[in-house]
């Protein structure tokens, strides 16, 4: 109870002292509200007073009552949207007294006890209940997006985080939160001890309710704990281990889940520290995971080349739109104003609609020994979308299609025989940490731009014809090379 009581006096100072001195009496009005009787605290409160208690009939119940409305509302909502497929089912709400009503989980046995013995069976039931939440469609986008969750690493400040964990945690946002990847609800706070044992099955509780990756949610694993840290000597071995055989359960991309650990750890620590708790046992697994993290690759990629790329920001918006009045791009770069709000409109995150492309253009900086010097753009040929048609022949039969223009844009680094380089890197990083099923790329040079197509053809695309640019835009009606590049296959077409 000392604990609980700390953390909602931490967390929410007057407000939270307040809410527990009217506790009791909240307790007594829910109880003649739900008819309830032989109510019983339990002993591991964190952040909410949660009793066992029996309704009519006998039947056994949990009542859960929070000192934040929207805490209570956004599990009850998250309930509700599960409907009992993989988590306990939600009885009643009360909106006056921040309260929810929950069916009982009997024996209740978390799945944390299953772990001690048997890790890999611990494995097993975990990712199926991930699965379990995953089939739940997606219709009611009225959630918190975990976008919102990741933004606490920009406000890192204090001394106890390092500032190459808080350099990785930025990046590594980043390059999830661009990638294509596909979202549903998902629980949020998915530990072992959220998973507890009713009857022959296994349900979560304590859902958050987030909109995120299915790595994400099972980036939440327990995947070790303080006694195995104090008796092993390859801790960082033993958790690459248990990531791959998590990631290989769900069939998941193994760095993206590496990623996920880790940006997630920095967030919980960083949570830590706001809330004036501390974060030693967060930052003692960030020293363990950051090793594993020099041989993903996204690493290898910017260890092997010094070029990395991440989506443009408003931070480079002067140096981008400076590149854009240089001469050699002016000859061959859709200088519209129409692309040049497109381009301002991604940086700000799309918050409004965009007409140029309907918005569906992405666009990439890249870096050199940390210096920007060039710009990739990415649109995804989607199925049934208007496209010339030698390029309908073309699409992937087996993945995503994606259509790339580039600049270098820093006359510093223009005619330094980097482009071919630049191609191929940006490739390789947008196939492993972007789009892993991304196997096919065209790119269109103007015909009077013979010096691209050589750059292209270098970079492994290859000249299939040239075709007249259809469309409103600027250079509609002009000759165009079509150049593909397919990844590990050859060409098959119809």
């Amino acid at each position: 109870m000392n604990t609980f009581k700390e953390n909602i006096e931490n967390i929410w100072g007057q407000k939270g002292r307040d809410w527990l001195n009217s506790l009791p009496r909240i307790i007594e009005k829910l109880s003649m509200l739900w008819s309830l009787s032989g109510i019983r605290p339990v002993a591991n409160m964190n952040y909410n007073y949660v009793a066992l208690a029996y309704k009519e009939n006998n039947l056994p119940v949990v009542l859960k009552i929070s000192c934040d409305a929207q805490l209570i509302l956004n599990e009850y909502k998250s309930l509700k949207h599960f409907d009992g497929h993989g988590t306990v089912r939600v009885l009643d709400f009360n909106a006056e007294y921040n309260a929810i009503l929950l069916e009982q989980a009997i024996p209740g046995d978390s799945l944390k006890t299953n772990c001690l013995h048997d890790i890999d069976g611990t494995i097993k039931t975990y990712s199926q209940i991930v699965k379990n939440l995953y089939k739940q469609d997606l219709n009611d986008d009225d959630f918190v997006h975990v976008s919102q969750w990741c933004k606490v690493v920009d406000k890192i400040s204090d001394q106890r985080i390092e500032k190459r964990f808080k350099d990785k945690a930025i990046q590594l946002k980043k390059y999830l939160l661009n990638s294509d990847r596909q979202e549903y609800v998902c629980h949020g706070d998915l530990h072992l001890e959220n998973i507890i044992q009713h009857g022959n099955s296994w349900l979560a509780i304590d859902s958050k309710g987030i909109i995120g990756e299915m790595a994400f949610e099972a980036a939440a694993f327990d995947l070790i704990n303080s006694d195995e840290i104090k008796a092993n000597k390859n801790i960082s071995a033993l958790l690459s281990d248990r990531i791959n055989k998590l990631a290989v359960a769900l069939n998941l991309n193994h760095d993206r889940l590496l990623a996920w650990v880790f940006l997630r750890i920095i967030i919980s620590a960083q949570w830590f520290i706001e809330d004036g708790g501390s974060p030693e046992k967060m930052l003692t697994l960030a020293n363990y995971v950051y090793p594993l993290l020099q041989n993903c690759v996204i690493a290898q990629i910017h260890k092997q080349t010094n070029i990395r790329f991440e989506p443009a920001s408003m931070n480079y918006k002067d140096i981008i739109f400076s590149w854009l009045n240089e001469p050699h791009i002016q000859e061959f770069w859709d200088n519209t104003q129409a692309h040049k709000d497109d381009i301002l409109n991604f940086m700000e995150g799309r918050k409004i609609p965009s007409a140029y492309a309907n918005g569906k253009y992405h666009y990439w900086i890249g870096f050199i020994n940390e210096t920007p010097y060039c710009m990739m753009m990415t649109i995804k040929e989607e199925p049934g979308k208007k496209r010339e048609t030698i390029k309908n022949t073309y699409l992937s039969k087996t993945g995503s299609t994606y259509s790339l223009d580039f600049m270098i844009g820093n006359p510093a680094y223009f005619g330094k025989r980097l482009g071919a380089k630049t191609i191929e890197v940006f490739i390789e990083f947008f196939s492993q940490c972007i789009d892993p099923q991304a196997d096919t790329f065209f790119i269109d040079p103007d015909v009077e731009n013979p010096r691209a197509k050589h750059v292209y053809e270098k970079a492994g695309f290859e000249f299939i014809a040239d075709f007249i640019l259809e469309g409103s835009g600027c250079f509609s009606g002009r000759k165009t090379n079509f150049l593909v590049k397919k990844l590990n296959t050859k060409f098959q077409i119809d």
